[in-house]
């Protein structure tokens, strides 16, 4: 495996706090060309994400619309987004997405998660949140097919639909950003799902 990161990350630059940062990087074997990007809490109010290029000539549509040409090895970062994002390539790319500090944000601190392509469902899974005195909220991002949202189901409840929203640029998936309480959880959906993990602080975050 390989892991990448920094021990002391301003996201963007020059926004405090600094914080390490890190994760596993996903291969570039299993790339996709569909991704979807969701905000966090309005504690965090923008994030900055990455992409990738694998091949000379990739065209990156956002919400559907060409935005970025890139050959292979080169980055495109932007920065302070707020909304959710679908993000669609005529080759693979690799993308990362960043809480950002808490000095351009209302409230936040660094950290990096390795996102998923949509190419990379699962249909059940069981995690946990982490246990911290300083981390105060817990949120749990479930991104799934439009169609799906009535059969989700966490901790052998059936979720409300309603809390789902539909993707700017591609109806066919939805997505929801929810608070839980602190421990271990189990997610379910039969027509599969991409999940994010994340909690947040004074000053304190984690992403997964």
């Amino acid at each position: 495996a390989v892991f990448g990161g920094s021990e002391c990350s301003f996201v963007p630059e020059l926004c405090s706090p600094c914080d390490h940062i890190f994760d596993q990087i996903t291969p570039s074997s299993i790339w996709g060309t569909e991704y979807f990007l969701v905000g966090f809490d309005t504690w965090i109010s923008s994030y900055t994400y990455r992409i990738t290029a694998l091949e000379n000539g990739t065209v990156v549509s956002v919400n559907g619309t060409p935005t970025f040409t890139l050959n292979a090895g080169q980055v495109q970062e932007v920065n302070s987004n707020a909304d959710a994002v679908y993000l669609s390539a005529n080759q693979p790319i690799g993308v990362i997405q960043y809480m950002e500090g808490g000095g351009c944000t209302i409230s936040g601190d660094p950290s990096m998660m390795s996102v998923n392509a949509v190419q990379q469902t699962m249909t059940q899974v069981t995690f946990t949140t982490i246990e911290s005195p300083i981390i105060t909220e817990h949120h749990l991002q479930i991104i799934v097919p439009t169609g799906a949202i009535d059969a989700v189901v966490l901790d052998e409840i059936t979720m409300n639909s309603l809390v789902f929203e539909v993707f700017n640029g591609n109806a066919a998936f939805s997505f929801a950003d929810i608070e839980i309480p602190e421990g271990s959880h189990q997610l379910q959906c039969s027509q599969g799902f991409i999940a994010n993990v994340y909690g947040i602080g004074d000053a304190e975050s984690y992403l997964y």
